[in-house]
């Protein structure tokens, strides 16, 4: 079946709202989680705050870096899949959480360039 050539105002349409459903499924995929810092001054208190499958990001006392997701957590520390590391060893811990800051900033960005989108393309308001 031969379709006609588009005209502009399609071939805007397309790429406008394609550009969006991109930006919109990467937003998603990034944005809604932020990295929340733990006490670590109490190792029985840090213990009871993290979950096994949890994704971390530790900073040890001398300045070694390393993500893992938990696979333990037991009275001496927490390990990963290649790493173990000493509740006193560490000097900063983060967590991924939900956030719903992010969430409400991200629609209302979405928001924001559908709208823009819809202006650049010529959509006409609907009041």
């Amino acid at each position: 079946m031969n379709h006609p050539p588009m005209n502009r105002l399609q071939t805007a349409y397309r790429r406008g709202f394609g550009l969006i459903a991109l930006a919109a499924v990467l937003s998603v995929a990034a944005g809604c989680t932020a990295m929340k810092p733990l006490a670590v001054d109490n190792p029985s208190e840090l213990s009871q705050q993290l979950e096994v499958g949890q994704k971390v990001v530790v900073e040890t006392i001398d300045g070694e870096r390393f993500k893992f997701i938990i696979n333990k957590i037991d009275e001496s520390g927490i390990s990963g899949e290649e790493h173990f590391i000493a509740y006193s060893d560490i000097d900063e811990l983060r967590t991924r959480e939900l956030s719903a800051t992010n969430t409400v900033g991200l629609m209302l960005a979405l928001n924001v360039a559908l709208g823009a989108a819809a202006v650049a393309v010529g959509v006409p308001a609907i009041y």
